[in-house]
This record gives C-alpha cells, structure tokens and sequence, in this order.
C-alpha cells in the first residue's frame, strides 16, 4: 500500500512539476506511470501469492484481488483502467470499440516484429462535446503466465478445473512466452 501511495505522489510531482510543450505528452508521461504502477503491483501480487499457494492461489487473485486493484488505482489516479484482450478470461476485459482498433494495430506490429514494451499508443478523443484521452500499452505473456494462460494440455488437472469453475466461457489459453497477450487501457475525461 505504501508503494501505491509513493508512486502516486511521484505520478502527481511529475504530473505538475514538469515543463512539458505539450499537454500531450503530459497526459502519455501520467498514464505510462499509472500503467507501470498497475502492471507492478499485480505481478507483485501474483508472484507473491504462487510462491505462497501456487498457480490455484494466484487464479483466485486474478478473479478477484485483480479487478479490486484496478478499481482501487483507477479511484485514486481519477482514470478509468483496465486491461482489455481479444481472448478474455474475464469477460469485463472484452474490449470496446476503440480498444479493438489500437489491439488490432497493436497485433499486426506484433506480427511484423515491431512491438515491444516500450510502445504506448496515445489519442485524444472527442464523444459530443466532452473530450477524452484514451492510452493503451501491450502485455506480453511471461514465463509464469503460462501456468493458466499456456496450454490446456500442459496445465494441471486442478487449475483446468478451477479455470472452467471461475470462468465458464475462457478463451484466454494457448499462449506462448512473448506472445501479446492485450494491453493495458487507461481512460481519462479532460
């Protein structure tokens, strides 16, 4: 909790401390920090929690413990966040209509060779008369992923289990180490 709080503060001290030219790149330097500190946390916590329980202990953390953080850091950053994938275990990372476009460009850079974790993708929007800045940046499948994200032929019987108990309509398996696996979404009301 103390490292939401200190990043936060940075977040902020960098958010209206910095000379920027652009408002711009203001807006992309606070949302690549929010997605860092979202990203960190939950490795965090997943890590900590399949060194103490294993891979069941961390799929409870997914169904549960992920969406609260998301809530949690979307509440104190004042953005909506989320992670959206075109193979969602959770359905709630379904993507919308916007985050389909920036997935689709961001599979065909995957594809080509093109795509990696330094690429954030940035645009300002306008709905009616109110506008907003939509930010996604990939996540690559890692190592530990795969225990419930690889294949269902090399998962164990007890996580197939608790996968198809948690989450009747999964597609979210089948993944190889540095496929991408979605993005992170943030979206903010100027």
């Amino acid at each position: 909790m103390k490292r939401i709080y200190f990043t936060l503060i940075t977040i902020i001290f960098v958010f209206l401390f910095t000379a920027q030219t652009q408002p711009d790149q203001d807006i992309r330097v606070e949302f690549r920090e929010i997605s860092k500190l979202f990203m960190g946390d939950l490795k965090s916590v997943l890590m900590k929690n399949i060194k103490e329980g294993g891979p069941l202990q961390a799929i409870n953390v997914c169904s549960d413990t992920a969406m609260a953080l998301t809530d949690e850091i979307g509440k104190q950053t004042g953005v909506l966040i989320k992670r959206a994938t075109f193979k969602p275990r959770n359905r709630n990372n379904t993507p919308d209509k916007f985050e389909e476009k920036v997935l689709l460009d961001f599979q065909k850079k995957f594809e080509e060779g093109t795509l990696d974790d330094n690429y954030e993708y940035l645009e300002i929007i306008k709905i009616d008369s109110t506008e907003y800045a939509r930010f996604m940046k990939p996540i690559f499948v890692q190592g530990p992923c795969l225990l419930c994200h690889g294949s269902e032929n090399t998962m164990s019987k007890d996580i197939r289990a608790l996968i198809k108990h948690k989450y009747k309509d999964d597609t979210a398996v089948d993944y190889k180490n540095g496929d991408l696996r979605g993005a992170i979404s943030i979206n903010k009301k100027l």
